[in-house]
């Protein structure tokens, strides 16, 4: 009896394990081109997509690499130029899998990145541009010009070497988030911070900019010409670069450093427990 019971266990066991074998991931690696042709402006990206976008002006088209495995998973959904990249669940992930879209498009009005996607945007887009990043999502790369840019980056978004030139630029960054790229507004630039966020401009300019900063962030704009600019900073910093007029307020810890220019107007608020301090060296 004892030797049946055991040779059970055992044959049990070996079952196991061979079903294990059978359900191990199909890594083969899956090429294919989709979409040939399609009108393609609008990308959402969800879930772990790695996504290339490259302005092409000629026919869009959709390359796809994939570990196979994923292919029950997966799923694209197109209607009238807005395309959004998913999958249907979550299967366990090797390290080694691969899940990626290399987009062709001449033209590209919005990206929408969720769950930790990411795009690496190739080429400079003509036209307007709307980026939402949340949820540990990543961009990097691209340039844009048009009338109008909105950016939008929440909870641990990173967006890097990100350029827009437009008449109007509006940007939120908040939860962490971090933005590192070149805004660049004819008319008005307008930034709002929150929660331990990060913006640092390398470069552009703006005639006119409206910033609210709260709870611990960090602004810098000192490589950015700006002609007039109001700040609202509650435990925050900011470094800036205004020729004409620096106004608004300063509360609760703030710290704004300023570039030195003659003739440049202040007319700031600023409570007993916040400092606004002269930059001696001209950027």
């Amino acid at each position: 009896m004892r030797l049946l019971k055991g040779t059970i266990l055992l044959l049990g066991v070996v079952a196991v394990m061979a079903s294990c074998r059978d359900r191990e991931p199909d890594m083969t690696l899956v090429q294919e081109t989709w979409y040939r042709e399609y009108l393609i402006n609008r990308i959402q990206a969800d879930d772990v997509w790695n996504l290339t976008i490259v302005q092409d002006d000629g026919p869009s088209y959709v390359e796809l690499e994939y570990s196979a495995f994923l292919q029950e998973y997966m799923r694209i959904n197109q209607s009238d130029g807005a395309f959004r990249f998913y999958l249907t669940s979550h299967p366990h992930l090797p390290n080694n899998t691969v899940l990626k879209a290399t987009i062709h498009t001449p033209f590209l009005y919005a990206l929408n990145l969720n769950k930790a996607a990411t795009a690496v945007i190739d080429g400079a887009f003509q036209g307007d541009i709307d980026v939402t990043l949340e949820s540990g999502c990543f961009c990097k790369g691209g340039s844009f010009t048009g009338t109008t840019g909105s950016l939008k980056l929440r909870s641990n978004a990173q967006m890097v070497d990100f350029n827009v030139n437009a008449t109007r630029c509006d940007v939120l960054v908040e939860g962490s988030s971090t933005f590192k790229g070149t805004l660049t507004a004819s008319e008005e630039l307008t930034i709002a911070m929150l929660d331990d966020a990060r913006l640092t401009n390398y470069g552009g300019s703006a005639t006119k900019v409206q910033a609210g900063l709260q709870g611990n962030c960090s602004l810098n704009l000192l490589e950015t010409e700006v002609d007039r600019m109001e700040i609202d900073s509650r435990s925050s910093e900011a470094f800036v670069n205004v020729s004409e007029v620096l106004g608004g307020s300063l509360a609760d810890t703030s710290i704004l450093y300023y570039q030195r220019h003659p003739g440049l107007v202040l007319n700031l608020a600023v409570d007993t427990t916040s400092f606004l301090s002269p930059l001696n060296t001209k950027f």
